[in-house]
């Protein structure tokens, strides 16, 4: 998929911003959260504020990975895990270099989880085989 700018509001302010910006240059608040550390100092409310702007985007613009992967970084800092995997999964398609999605993708699937304490081996083949490409979903 191609790299395209959309057009949206700030999450933070409401003012006209697009997806090819770093930051409001009215709040100086990120438009695009591309990092968990984006979003991890920041208080809930203003969280679930950027996690409801980015929904109403993607109502327009389901494909979009920047919002997609905006959205999952906001719902993974609001525990939201299941919401979050399914976002990191659509910021994914067709864009096999985003490791960090992978990764998010990963955690998600562990349920917060690390690897090396997850008794069940099973979901970790499970997510090994999710994300070569063999799925057995």
């Amino acid at each position: 998929m191609a790299y395209q700018v959309i057009d949206i509001k700030c999450p933070g302010c409401g003012a006209p911003v697009d997806t090819g910006q770093k930051e409001c240059k009215y709040c100086h608040r990120p438009v695009i959260i591309t990092t968990f550390n984006s979003v991890y100092d920041m208080p809930m409310p203003e969280v679930q504020k950027y996690a409801k702007s980015y929904r109403e985007q993607l109502e327009k613009n389901p494909e979009n990975q920047d919002l997609n992967m905006s959205v999952a970084m906001c719902y993974l800092k609001l525990g939201k895990r299941e919401m979050a995997l399914q976002a990191f999964e659509k910021a994914i398609e067709d864009n096999f270099d985003n490791s960090q999605a992978f990764f998010y993708a990963a955690i998600c699937r562990l349920n917060g989880k690390k690897a090396c304490t997850i008794k069940e081996r099973s979901i970790i083949k499970k997510i090994e085989r999710r994300y070569s490409g063999c799925s057995d979903d």
